[in-house]
């Protein structure tokens, strides 16, 4: 039997990449080959069954929302979460009950949580940003800068170890990487919080090496 894993989470979980503007402002393009979801289950094989529950847009209360249908129903073993990027302007006490209502759900349910934490959003104004975009790189770009992701992430890491979950911390990943000089803005396909295809590859492994041992 094959071993299951849901992965819940928002655009970057569904596989969303660069911009592009439309009549209603702009729209994203989809391109779930590429994202880590499928990549892992590639490397995985054809002992696991990896299922993507993202959705673009949805933030910790809408996935909270849709923990049943999309996951509990499922049936999984694993769950991985991975969200935080449409919750960095929210209400941070919001960000932080929402995830322990989903981890709580989880467990409750006989599914282990592994928490994927997002990638470190925009930390300036790419030249490259349509004028579409522009004012939500801006909006984005200001609560990354002035730590609401740093602080979000890390009561999501402590909320992983209260539950016994493995932790594939991406973000402390790219924050290193960003502490050494690497313009991480640059590794986001909409320069605003897609992670290209290749970070989708970095994603990828790190969950393949917090797997292969569980």
């Amino acid at each position: 039997m094959k071993r299951k894993i849901v992965c819940l989470g928002d655009s970057v979980t569904e596989g969303c990449f660069e911009l592009f503007q439309t009549s209603y402002g702009f729209d994203t393009v989809r391109d779930p080959e590429n994202c880590y979801v499928t990549l892992l289950s590639k490397v995985l094989g054809s002992g696991w069954e990896v299922v993507n529950a993202g959705v673009s847009g949805n933030n910790s209360r809408m996935a909270k929302e849709r923990v049943e249908k999309d996951v509990i129903a499922e049936k999984p073993e694993f769950c991985v979460v991975c969200l935080g990027l449409n919750d960095m302007t929210d209400a941070f006490e919001k960000h932080c009950a929402n995830m322990e209502a989903i981890f709580s759900s989880l467990v409750s349910n006989g599914i282990k949580p592994v928490l994927l934490t997002p990638p470190v959003a925009c930390t300036y104004i790419h030249p490259d940003v349509g004028d579409f975009a522009r004012l939500a790189a801006e909006k984005i770009s200001s609560a990354q800068n002035g730590g609401a992701l740093d602080r979000m992430t890390e009561a999501d890491r402590r909320l992983a170890a209260k539950y016994g979950a493995p932790i594939c911390d991406f973000y402390a990943f790219k924050t290193a990487q960003r502490l050494m000089g690497r313009d991480t803005t640059e590794d986001l396909s909409n320069y605003i919080n897609h992670p290209s295809r290749e970070e989708h590859k970095v994603m990828a492994a790190l969950l393949y090496a917090t797997f292969i041992t569980l």
